[in-house]
């Protein structure tokens, strides 16, 4: 661990003290919130007995749920000592989240625990999506123009090797218990414990952002901005539709392994290994291809690798022990280059007197399409309940993600390219 901070350190100071204060703050929010996302989210409420559809909505959420970030546009122009306020936004949203293991104990395991533990990570999520926006063009401005594309390639870097290792090791954790609401306690204790941290280096870093030249970001004109500019328009529509379709089949994935499929979380923790090696080994090549290839070229390669996450899950059937990896090793290897690609080219073409509401609108966006991923999925998945009826030979499921992928893609190939080169 001193050796892993150590070498975090000397690479972080190349930016400045808070350059590594930053990289640090990723290292241990991405480990606080991988700890309530994915499997073990999922794991939490079909302990619960929980719905399949309040498993998928959910287990989304801290995505989806980025739609509710318009509130910035209006938040941010008001609020005068805007760290204080972000620090506060942090601490509500991680408390809430990270509360619902203790609700069994408090109101016990009935219904009502079920829907009190779905509208604090709903609730929790929604403010963090607001901190998200402000949070972002807190580091962004911090870093300088030149130098952010290699300074998100080394942050994601760090993050995703800290977060790989705390997934690891918690779903041990967690199998050692059993699956067991003991295991979900200190699973969130330690997520909770995670994000107290971060808060501490967070006030180590001084705030700053384009507000210090006055701009109001309430102002119509600049509200609408992002529409008007034909390329960040564009780029809006495909991260809706894209999302949308990819999450039709991705918000159901944990529950699919966990209780259709009876993988236990030591198996699942197995395959994300992959997942996440992938992550670490292709940033340094994702990067460099970047800068050889151009940005359009490398969401278009990246995008299509994760539609292909997804199409492995369509022969995925109980027993088959393989498609998890080969969906975890596509998973890792299209996101190693797609979350940075979407960060800095967003950057790329956004004003720098507008961020606040350009970022706002990206995460609208984003959330909007992944929310209604789940509902879309939903339909699809009944309908094929519905026409698969007696056949035996695939279920609604493989159906789901066969089709979910082949949309995804089409969405990649259809917007990735000159409609995104296109200028204002």
């Amino acid at each position: 661990m001193k050796r892993f901070f150590g070498a975090l350190r000397s690479k972080a100071l190349m930016y400045g003290k808070n350059g590594f204060w930053f990289i640090l703050d990723g290292v241990l929010i991405n480990s606080a919130i991988i700890l309530t996302t994915g499997a073990f989210l999922a794991g939490f409420f079909v302990y619960l007995n929980a719905p399949d559809f309040i498993v998928g909505i959910v287990n989304t959420a801290h995505v989806w749920t980025t739609l509710f970030a318009l509130a910035s546009c209006f938040v941010f122009n008001r609020v005068k000592k805007t760290k204080r306020f972000l620090i506060i936004l942090n601490v509500l949203a991680r408390t809430m989240i990270c509360s619902i293991a203790a609700l069994p104990h408090i109101i016990g395991h009935g219904g009502l625990t079920i829907y009190v533990a779905a509208f604090l990570v709903i609730g929790g999520n929604i403010v963090w999506s607001i901190y998200a926006v402000g949070g972002n063009i807190w580091l962004m401005a911090t870093i300088p123009r030149t130098e952010r594309s290699a300074f998100i390639y080394l942050r994601f870097l760090w993050l995703r090797v800290s977060f790989a290792l705390t997934a690891i090791v918690m779903g041990f954790v967690l199998d050692a218990f059993n699956g067991s609401l003991a295991g979900f306690g200190v699973v969130f204790s330690v997520s909770f414990v995670l994000s107290f941290a971060d808060i501490l280096t967070l006030l180590k870093i001084p705030y700053t952002s384009g507000k210090e030249r006055g701009v109001n970001t309430m102002t119509p004109s600049l509200l609408t901005a992002p529409f008007r500019n034909s390329q960040f328009r564009n780029f809006l529509a495909f991260l809706l539709l894209f999302n949308l379709f990819l999450y039709a089949s991705a918000s159901f994935t944990s529950l699919y392994l966990i209780k259709y499929m009876g993988f236990s979380y030591k198996y699942i923790s197995t395959a994300t290994v992959l997942s996440h090696i992938m992550l670490i080994v292709s940033t340094v090549f994702w990067g460099n291809f970047e800068r050889k290839k151009g940005a359009i070229m490398t969401i278009k390669v990246t995008a299509a690798i994760v539609c292909l996450e997804q199409f492995a899950y369509a022969f995925q059937f109980r027993g088959n022990i393989i498609t998890p990896f080969i969906a975890a090793f596509c998973m890792g290897l299209g996101n190693g280059g797609l979350n940075i690609i979407f960060f800095n080219f967003r950057y790329s073409i956004m004003p720098e007197d507008n961020v606040t509401n350009y970022e706002t609108w990206f995460m609208v966006v984003q959330g909007l399409g992944i929310a209604l991923g789940p509902v879309v999925g939903n339909y699809i998945k009944m309908a094929f309940a519905f026409a698969l009826s007696g056949v035996s030979v695939i279920t609604e499921f493989q159906a789901l993600y066969l089709v979910a992928s082949v949309a995804a893609f089409t969405i990649v190939m259809l917007f990735v390219g000159k409609k995104l080169t296109r200028k204002a």
